[in-house]
């Protein structure tokens, strides 16, 4: 009995321990990520604005009909983007930029986009436009929380210098 007590207090625990873990993000991480990457990026620092209606979750259901939350979802819609984007000074070139946002999820975890908060974004040029795309644990997005712009300087700070080193790796 006491060893039957165990295991499914031990199954309840690894159960309830399910978690995504995230290496922090910052100015200077998105900075390497995107002079690593083969893509092309616009990085700009402005508001997303998109009606809140055309956010909807994608659910997949399983065998049983049941909501799948190890599922691939996501979802894809139109926004648009204002600020600035970077120049060879910093982020000093108005914008105002038609966007598609991309969210990519990893099980029951996905990313996201503010509406109307300011971010550091990397646009993502494709031959239809640019993308923007927001996984679990960050991707091209960061919330500049309170209009502090320290992770934007960052960004700055290591364009200008032409190296940068991830403090997160």
């Amino acid at each position: 009995m006491i060893r039957m007590s165990a295991i499914l207090i031990s199954a309840f625990w690894a159960s309830t321990a399910l978690s995504l873990s995230c290496v922090p993000q910052s100015g200077a991480s998105m900075y390497v990520a995107a002079a690593e990457s083969e893509d092309r990026f616009l990085p700009v620092v402005g508001q997303f604005t998109f009606p809140n209606d055309q956010v909807q979750r994608e659910e997949t259901l399983d065998a049983n009909g049941q909501e799948d939350i190890n599922a691939p979802k996501g979802v894809s819609f139109a926004a648009t983007i204002a600020g600035h984007a970077l120049s060879s000074r910093g982020f000093d070139a108005p914008v105002d930029l038609p966007v598609t946002i991309a969210i990519h999820c990893v099980g029951p975890w996905c990313g996201g986009v503010p509406n109307g908060s300011d971010v550091l974004a990397l646009l993502r040029e494709t031959d239809t436009g640019y993308v923007v795309d927001a996984h679990a644990c960050g991707g091209s997005v960061m919330t500049l929380y309170e209009g502090n712009m320290a992770e934007a300087d960052a960004f700055v700070a290591c364009h200008k210098s032409g190296t940068c080193k991830d403090p997160f790796r």
